[in-house]
């Protein structure tokens, strides 16, 4: 089984795999020997207000590829489908995913009738923690080109990110579309 390591890159506030120290995904030199962002820093990067817009494949190489996408006050925020087990991740297959969902489910069921605390998801500490998660600020997209299969976001200093349904009429796209319309028509 092969093994990569991933870095988090400040300059597309993202994980990468680093290429003599350059970002493969920005082509900007990272000084290994500086600490990460805090905290504190990234918050004020990425901004308040976690809406879970569904499940894409993100086509890159090598890092996995089905991400969960959320919208915040500021950008998007992907975050690929792992789990921890011990000291490794592995990849959230469907069939992993199946079953966790399956078992959220039988759950949420058996509470019918009763309170549910609703969950909280820190962003700064998905961004931080979740290898291959990535960040991309409202005003680094320059294009957003749609068809009806997949959405590219074009950006000035990274490559472009290629999206595509995970699941046929699920409705991820429509959402994101309308999470980035109501973007732009806020920003005119």
């Amino acid at each position: 089984m092969n093994s990569l390591t991933l870095y988090f890159c400040p300059y597309c506030t993202g994980w990468t795999i680093l290429n003599h120290s350059v970002c493969r995904d920005c082509l900007r030199h990272v000084e290994l020997s500086q600490p990460d962002p805090t905290p504190e820093s990234i918050h004020q990067l990425v901004g308040d207000n976690l809406r879970d817009l569904g499940v894409l494949v993100y086509e890159r190489q090598d890092l996995p590829r089905i991400c969960h996408v959320y919208a915040t006050s500021r950008g998007l925020l992907f975050s690929p489908q792992i789990r921890k087990m011990g000291q490794k991740y592995i990849l959230a297959d469907d069939r992993t995913l199946a079953c966790w969902l399956g078992s959220l489910r039988r759950s949420l069921q058996s509470r019918q009738g009763q309170e549910v605390e609703p969950v909280t998801i820190d962003a700064v500490a998905l961004l931080l923690e979740t290898p291959g998660a990535l960040f991309v600020a409202f005003d680094s997209i320059s294009e957003v080109v749609w068809s009806p299969r997949d959405c590219t976001i074009r950006m000035e200093r990274r490559r472009e990110i290629l999206l595509k349904p995970h699941r046929r009429r699920d409705g991820t796209l429509v959402r994101l579309k309308d999470e980035l319309n109501s973007i732009v028509v806020a920003g005119t």
